[in-house]
């Protein structure tokens, strides 16, 4: 077994080798920190992840806005490119920026996005 590094300890708060409750201790703070960093994970996810896919027709075509966790790996067989390669041009509504969700049974639902006006 190795040899085992002697550390300050934060319970009996001078350097020793690792007991029981100084590694009880240390799991549980290290369990809790975990945790948080979990939450805060899943809360960037979902705050960079809001606007899901955003399509942009355009005279010289169309752009997609890929979501997070599409960017974040399955890019290439993004159900969204396909359903638009499908389109074969903007949707009746025009050209503009859309909100783009996939219904139940696959098909592609457009939401048009307004600017909002500036005061002046």
């Amino acid at each position: 077994m190795g040899k085992r590094i002697r550390r300050w300890c934060t319970i009996h708060h001078f350097f020793h080798r690792d007991c029981a409750d100084c590694l009880d201790k240390d799991y549980a703070e290290l369990e809790l920190q975990l945790a948080e960093a979990q939450e805060e994970i899943e809360r960037l996810r979902t705050a960079l992840n809001q606007d899901g896919h955003v399509l942009e027709f355009r005279e010289d075509g169309w752009a997609i806005e890929h979501s997070v966790e599409c960017r974040a790996g399955r890019l290439l067989d993004c159900r969204f490119n396909f359903l638009c390669e499908e389109m074969g041009g903007p949707p009746t509504e025009g050209l503009g920026r859309y909100k783009a969700t996939i219904s139940d049974d696959g098909n592609l639902l457009l939401a048009r996005i307004f600017k909002e006006e500036k005061d002046g």
